[in-house]
């Protein structure tokens, strides 16, 4: 469908300002059969044109006769003959020897100097538009202030008689899309090693051009030139754009030749095009030379600009065995999907490939099968339930926990036996089996055995300060329990039992440094079960009485400072104070960056770091995607450098999996399904494995039915109803499993009412009207007794999509008054969130 003609004035802007989506859509398409019908000299009736759309009358007036005005300059244009020996400025044009969408290049003769040159014209009927006036004087400009060996010189810029054009050098010899087809027709491969040579020369003139802020943004085969004496030229600057001016451009327009596209150009994100968009296409274009057959095939559509936004192309040396392993390794960073994978600068990958024809190294790196799979993942709560790694972790955390769990589950009888030894050893046995999976239950029976142990004697000691400390870290122990058993509510309760008794005794030793660093770890507890349940302002307070205590211990604290004032970021951001999570996670940030500089192999720090990395960049990821994954990816760094190092893998798991989840967040956020379902699928697999080591622990089945929720929602929109359906639905079992055993949990409640509207809506798209009618009658339900349970702006947003698409069901199977009922209900949860 072609796009909408642009207009020079303002008139025909304001009429399209008052249409809607779908008549700016329905106006495309006249206008598109239109102009069809022009082309294939038919004379369209504008009358019943006009009169079967009586709505877009006038702005199809407008836009009618700009393609009537349109075909008739195109009809009295001068003919390829008509041209010959017209002299323009000082030059006579001879004969035309190339035709494209930006232009008509004619050869010439350059009456007062007597040589041949080059002229190139800008369409007659191009000059309607002024955007591509606009483009060619562009290139004309862009290749006038370059000077390198490997650029096609422009001799003079010029318009006459209303004809725009410019000359410049004159190339005896043909494009590389004219050999590509020749070596095709022949059987033959272009040399390797001549082709390398060339292509450098071409990124050194890319680099040269960049050096000077200028992109070309249109790197392919018929760009470049190969003369008879087999040196490479690139030309055809129309499409560049100089880093300091983007106005020729517009926000979501796509520019450049599909097959060639950088991701970032397939994406439309034209604010990301930069320098290594250039890097990527030459790569691509190189890889075609090569090979004789494009690096991402496929029809051009849609389908296409997904696959290049996230497949790499079929490695090079499946195609051409001959090819040295280096240049597979030079090509493949170079169409690096990731633009931060790629080379820095052209000048970097011309070396490289001088490197490969000379048999010197390389600066690039072979490929390690998990990062190849980690570079799927990275090119980013949308409306459905959303929470989010690089596959990195997914390939080899995976890995590490399969051998981990194996080896730890062995080693668990030992520590129960061990537990039971003596009760002056429990606490430590209690400690020790945090590591084991599978042994919550055993471990929470470890420290109650425990606590009666304190208590009693504590009853009988009231004096001994030693044993009533050790009797509130008890509770503060049976509180972290209760919380990955699901049961946050009753750890708040066991961790302010612990906070009564650290009070009590900083009230008799107020000096005493342990103790005030075993209550501000409890208070960071509680501060955190406090935001579980919901006291968001009650955790808030809390989490900044931690910080102000801990910060008053002095700068021997400053990784225990550090952690608190993250723990003290997130329950900033859970009350939607965000500016001010931000600077405590970037106060949290700095601290520890500069206490793992000082100490590097210390795990606390590492993982407590890793932690600041995502939240931070979790909160971020909506407002600047590309820094999210960028604080995200220095997580994941850590993270898998602690899988390696840590005994309780189990708790590093966790980290890994809410990773992947903010990471499919920020794709699925950008449109990039097929890396959000990558992240998705893995975070699913690893809260499986977590799930089947250890049932009892409610967070892990909870991890798995978001990671589940998620994966179905992204293969909704990647196109896949199916195997949507199928995670959706496995979700959802996994929510009212948790709800049987926590009927007062309100999150998950809440969860489970946003997991049945998207089953509903995938219900919908496969043709299940009824199916889905049912669930967001249920969505519904679940949705109000959350918010009347614990009324928050979430479950609001929450239910007001449940009511709108439900409606709209209703209303498309003609239940006008049951939708409107609906309706009714969703506009008085608007006014009642309001006056609140």
């Amino acid at each position: 469908m072609a796009p909408l003609p642009e207009s020079s004035d303002n008139e025909s802007h304001s009429f399209l300002g008052r249409l809607s989506t779908q008549e700016q859509l329905e106006l495309t398409e006249i206008l598109d059969n239109y102009l069809q019908q022009l082309e294939d000299g038919l004379r369209p009736s504008r009358t019943q044109i006009l009169d079967g759309h009586p709505a877009l009358a006038d702005v199809l007036e407008l836009y009618l006769d700009k393609l009537d005005q349109l075909y008739r300059v195109s009809e009295v244009a001068p003919s390829r003959t008509d041209l010959r020996g017209k002299i323009l400025g000082d030059f006579q044009l001879e004969c035309e020897i190339g035709r494209g969408g930006m232009g008509i290049v004619f050869a010439a003769q350059n009456v007062r100097l007597n040589r041949k040159v080059a002229v190139k014209l800008l369409p007659m009927a191009a000059l309607l538009d002024d955007k591509h006036v606009e483009r060619f004087k562009n290139e004309a400009r862009a290749a006038a202030v370059l000077e390198h060996p490997n650029i096609v010189p422009v001799y003079a810029i010029g318009e006459e008689g209303g004809i725009h054009f410019f000359a410049m050098r004159l190339i005896d010899g043909s494009s590389l899309d004219r050999r590509v087809a020749e070596h095709q027709a022949a059987g033959t491969k272009p040399p390797t090693v001549a082709a390398l040579r060339q292509f450098a020369a071409i990124a050194d003139a890319l680099h040269n051009a960049h050096e000077y802020g200028i992109v070309h943004r249109d790197i392919k085969p018929s760009n470049l030139l190969l003369d008879r004496n087999g040196k490479l030229w690139v030309a055809d600057f129309g499409l560049a754009r100089c880093q300091a001016d983007r106005a020729i451009t517009r926000t979501g327009e796509m520019i450049g030749t599909m097959r060639y596209m950088s991701p970032e150009q397939a994406s439309g994100r034209t604010e990301l095009v930069d320098h290594t968009t250039d890097i990527y296409s030459l790569g691509a274009t190189l890889y075609e030379f090569l090979t004789l057959r494009p690096a991402i095939e496929g029809q051009e559509g849609p389908s296409l600009l997904t696959r290049i936004m996230s497949q790499p192309p079929v490695r090079l040396r499946k195609l051409r065995s001959d090819c040295p392993l280096d240049l597979q390794t030079v090509v493949e960073k170079a169409m690096a999907i990731n633009k931060g994978d790629r080379y820095s600068t052209a000048a970097e990958f011309a070396n490289d490939l001088r490197n490969v024809a000379e048999g010197n190294p390389i600066t690039a790196r072979p490929v390690s099968v998990a990062v190849r799979l980690a570079r799927w993942t990275v090119a980013h709560s949308v409306g459905f339930a959303t929470a989010t790694i690089l596959l990195l972790i997914a390939a080899i955390g995976l890995v590490t926990s399969n051998l981990l769990i194996l080896h730890e589950r062995d080693r668990a009888n030992s520590f129960v036996t061990d537990s039971r030894a003596a009760v002056e050893e429990l606490s430590m046995v209690a400690d020790d089996l945090a590591a084991i999976p599978g042994a919550e239950q055993i471990r929470r029976t470890v420290l109650q055995t425990t606590l009666k142990y304190y208590e009693r004697y504590t009853e009988q000691s009231l004096e001994n300060s030693s044993l009533r400390a050790d009797t509130a870290n008890a509770y503060t122990k049976i509180g972290a329990i209760l919380e990955e058993l699901g049961k946050p509510a009753e750890a708040v309760t066991q961790y302010q039992s612990a906070e009564a008794i650290y009070a009590a005794l900083h009230e008799r030793e107020p000096d005493s440094v342990r103790y005030q660093i075993l209550r501000n770890r409890n208070l960071n507890h509680l501060g955190l079960a406090l935001a579980t349940t919901g006291q968001t302002f009650v955790a808030i307070e809390t989490l900044r009485e931690a910080v102000e205590r801990q910060e008053s211990l002095g700068s021997e604290e400053t990784t225990s400072l550090a952690l608190a004032v993250n723990n003290y970021g997130l329950a900033l951001q859970k009350g939607h104070r965000r500016e001010a999570a931000k600077q405590e996670y970037q106060k949290a940030i700095g601290l520890l960056t500069q206490a793992r500089r000082d100490a590097p192999e210390d795990q606390e720090i590492a993982r407590g770091l890793a932690a600041a990395f995502q939240n931070f960049g979790a909160l971020i990821g909506k407002d600047k995607p590309e820094e999210a994954v960028s604080y995200l990816k220095q997580a994941l760094e850590i993270q898998l450098w602690l899988a390696h190092q840590v005994d309780n893998r189990l708790r590093v798991s966790r980290d890994l999996i809410s990773t992947y989840l903010n990471l499919g967040n920020i794709h699925l956020e950008n449109s990039h399904f097929k890396l959000a379902i990558d992240n998705f699928r893995d975070a699913a697999l690893l809260g499986q494995k977590l799930v089947d080591i250890s049932p009892e622990v409610a967070s892990y089945r909870r991890d798995l039915a978001i990671s589940l929720s998620n994966l179905g929602m992204s293969q909704y929109q990647d196109g896949d109803a199916k195997s949507a359906y199928d995670a959706l639905e496995e979700s959802e079992t996994h929510y009212r499993e948790l709800l049987k055993e926590h009927p007062a949990n309100v999150g998950l409640r809440s969860s489970l009412g946003i997991a049945l509207n998207n089953q509903a809506i995938v219900l919908q798209h496969l043709g299940k009207s009824q199916d889905a009618e049912s669930a967001y009658v249920e969505a519904a339900e679940v949705l109000e007794a959350a918010q009347l349970a614990e009324p928050s702006t979430a479950h609001v947003n929450a239910l007001e999509r449940v009511y709108v698409n439900h409606a709209r069901l209703l209303y498309a199977a003609g239940k006008e008054q049951q939708a409107a009922a609906i309706v009714e209900r969703q506009i008085a949860l608007k006014d009642a969130n309001t006056h609140e």
